[in-house]
């Protein structure tokens, strides 16, 4: 066994993280005392970890169970590293090793070379064995890391090294004592099965519906910041009210979403709420790993008018329409499997246009319109979205 690799255990469970963290305090060991000989003479940016999970050369690629638990059993391994050695996570690499028939095995190899820019140091997985579930955290990866160390080191055997080089572990398998601890060979493409690929085809969603709870609740979801509303009102009837969002790119969204109310009280001309707001909404997400979880921003640029009249004894009323500009900045939060909650907050401007004050008269039951006007307005607003998000593809 070579000097510089370290083998750990694992006894499968019925799920993921059921599985059993065998007793490995021997190989813990041999890597510390190893550690210790070389960090005294290696610079720290010298060397690095390279976890290999190993799933059974049998397996394919379609079963992402096992794909699930090699990500999740790298990940134990490296928080034991973590914890025992205080290794940083920027100085260990990960890949999946499907070539060989060590299914039970994570294995560590300790480079003696700078990390390659190109090594995979995420490792993304999930608790729950529904494949939905794990497709969301295997899209996390631009590519599965999988790395056949087999066939490159025999590959190794035959060939010389070329410039473009990827460092991997040699050992002589005649004394059991490290020959040459890293050799450099090329980076060749293992021949593809075409049958498989390297990572599910199409995203488990791309299409988001939402609704904005408040304006169910008959209030206006924003306020302007001098105290006034160019409606004199801020809160009014129930307003029905639904948003499409469609996510692209990894980061991308845009949502479109309308805002609609007409209400009578009780029938009376003099009391009546009308509203109307389309909206046209482009988000950027600030972490781009094809989640659209967290944090967002976004511009939303709106289109509306609107029609109130009070039951107040002069019986007057305002109407008009009015565009708007904001930014606004929203968080997303998983609540189970395809729905969400959603808060955001906005800071815009918002202009009047077209408008006109009028009363009521009982008697011919007409409007007379009594004086024109326009505002513009700096506003905020709020929303708290309940979120539902499914595939189309």
């Amino acid at each position: 066994m070579a000097k510089n690799v370290f083998r750990f255990a694992f006894s499968r469970g019925e799920d993921a993280y059921d599985d059993e963290y065998s007793d490995n305090a021997a190989e813990w060991q041999r890597l510390l005392v190893y550690y210790n000989e070389i960090r005294n003479t290696t610079q720290s940016g010298g060397y690095y970890f390279l976890i290999e999970s190993s799933i059974y050369n049998n397996v394919k690629e379609s079963d992402l169970i096992y794909l699930n638990q090699a990500t999740f059993r790298g990940s134990i391994i490296r928080s034991q590293l973590k914890l025992r050695l205080n290794i940083p996570f920027d100085q260990i690499a990960f890949c999946i090793d499907r070539s060989g028939d060590q299914g039970d095995q994570v294995r560590i190899t300790l480079i003696r070379e700078p990390m390659p820019f190109e090594m995979n140091k995420d490792i993304y997985y999930s608790l729950s064995n529904s494949r939905q579930d794990i497709i969301k955290a295997l899209l996390r990866y631009p590519e599965i890391p999988y790395y056949d160390l087999y066939y490159y080191e025999e590959k190794a055997k035959s060939e010389k090294p070329v410039s473009v080089a990827t460092p991997i572990a040699s050992s002589e398998k005649k004394t059991g004592i490290e020959k040459k601890t890293e050799i450099a060979v090329s980076r060749k493409k293992v021949p593809e099965n075409k049958n498989h690929t390297s990572h599910p085809e199409a995203n488990p969603f791309n299409i988001g519906i939402k609704t904005n709870l408040i304006p169910w609740l008959g209030v206006v979801p924003s306020w302007a910041l001098n105290g006034e509303d160019a409606s004199d009102y801020s809160k009014g009837a129930l307003m029905y009210n639904g948003a499409v969002e469609y996510y692209f790119a990894d980061r991308y969204s845009v949502e479109a979403s309308f805002l609609y109310s007409y209400a009578s009280f009780g029938g009376r001309a003099d009391n009546l709420w009308g509203i109307s707001l389309f909206t046209l909404e482009p988000h950027c997400w600030f972490a781009g790993d094809n989640t659209f979880r967290g944090l967002n921003a976004g511009l939303a640029l709106g289109y509306g008018d609107f029609d109130v009249r009070n039951n107040k004894p002069e019986k007057q009323g305002k109407t008009g329409r009015f565009y708007s500009a904001a930014f606004t900045l929203g968080y997303t939060l998983p609540v189970y499997r395809n729905f969400l909650i959603e808060g955001r907050v906005s800071l815009g401007y918002r202009n009047v246009y077209d408008g006109k004050g009028y009363r009521v008269d009982d008697n011919d039951r007409k409007n007379y319109y009594e004086s024109g006007f326009t505002d513009g307005q700096w506003v905020v607003g709020v929303s708290f979205n309940l979120l539902f998000r499914a595939g189309f593809r």
